[in-house]
């Protein structure tokens, strides 16, 4: 179709990427793509813009059947890609990624370039950069706290705006006083509905 035939028309590089790029290979990174857009799509625009060579991975929607914020399509691509969740740091600019990252318990660097309607600042990434430059800075200054026993990334930690508002939602969990307490309502539910994506609600 029309978008498929020309995705890359208007399509560049944000300006340093591939020098960062280039930085992080040499300190021996290893580069991975984990997007809930469509994979051949995501792959056809890499291709053209001479980047896809640069991923030992490139997983979408269609790739293992799951979007961000689920971690598992985060996991399957690190694991894809030959990596170690341990090792491993995500990079982008929108809830979603921020939400993935915190659900897998890994660090999170924020680009105040992405496209999303909530400031990538209040979704309280690790580390948030504004030029694709000083992505190599970030992540050693991530890998540092690392090695030095000293990172406290919680997997559990659900970003701001990262489930919906009620009015919005298309999916909600409620429930009511069946269950007892609030301490059984968050054990319960809570999860279920960051499964779900959906908003949380009592009844």
């Amino acid at each position: 179709d029309y978008y498929a035939d020309h995705i890359a028309d208007e399509s560049r590089p944000f300006e340093g990427l591939e020098a960062a790029l280039d930085e992080l290979e040499r300190q021996g990174c290893r580069f991975a793509v984990c997007t809930n857009k469509l994979e051949w799509l995501s792959k056809r625009l890499l291709d053209q813009l001479d980047l896809s060579r640069r991923f030992a991975a490139i997983c979408g929607a269609d790739t293992l059947a799951g979007h961000k914020p689920d971690p598992v399509i985060l996991r399957q691509t690190v694991a894809r890609a030959g990596g170690h969740m341990a090792a491993t740091i995500m990079v982008g600019g929108a809830g979603p990624d921020i939400g993935v990252a915190r659900r897998a318990g890994i660090p999170v660097i924020g680009v105040e370039f992405g496209y999303t309607d909530v400031p990538i600042a209040e979704l309280k990434p690790d580390r948030l950069i504004g030029h694709m430059r000083d992505l190599p800075a970030a992540v050693e200054s991530l890998s540092s706290v690392a090695d030095s026993g000293l990172s406290t990334f919680m997997g559990s930690e659900i970003a701001k705006n990262d489930r919906p508002e009620l009015t919005a939602a298309k999916i909600i969990v409620s429930g009511g006083r069946a269950l007892g307490s609030s301490e059984k309502f968050n054990e319960v539910l809570t999860p279920l509905a960051d499964k779900l994506g959906a908003a949380l609600g009592a009844s």
